[in-house]
């Protein structure tokens, strides 16, 4: 699983057309990839191959049982694509620069922090045990 979050990040950071690319095809709701006939013959093995990964890591424990390999992958991708397609913008905001090695890597390691933290949380939570926390009210607003 570390190597497919691993080159997913790698490969949007190293193609930036590739971005451009699908920014442009989601501005056009996907209209010319529906038209593909090769989209199935990518995609299918791509999700073949995670319920595999997972498949492999719940059975020796490693990761939990509620994992949807589809919602894996959105997230994989949402983690490695959305400060590469958004740099500009949010190196503005903050006033980093949101392509400088060093960040990148931070940024690498936190994605694959979050995303294998959440994979491998426990059977509990997994199942559904665990609440989500109650709401918080500010201090001061009527209850």
């Amino acid at each position: 699983m570390r190597e497919l979050i691993n080159f997913t990040f790698t490969f949007f950071g190293a193609h930036q057309n590739y971005i451009a690319l699908i920014n442009n095809e989601n501005l056009q709701r996907g209209r010319n990839l529906r038209k593909s006939r090769k989209i199935a013959d990518l995609t299918l093995p791509l999700v073949a191959s995670i319920e595999n990964i997972l498949r492999r890591g719940l059975a020796v424990g490693l990761f939990r049982s509620d994992v949807d390999p589809v919602q894996l992958y959105v997230t994989i991708t949402a983690m490695s694509y959305f400060h590469v397609s958004n740099r500009y913008t949010l190196s503005a905001m903050f006033d980093k620069d949101l392509g400088e090695p060093d960040w990148l890597e931070k940024r690498r390691h936190h994605a694959l922090d979050v995303i294998m933290t959440w994979l491998t949380a426990t059977a509990a939570a997994s199942e559904g045990k665990r609440k989500p926390p109650a709401a918080r009210t500010p201090a001061g607003a009527a209850r």
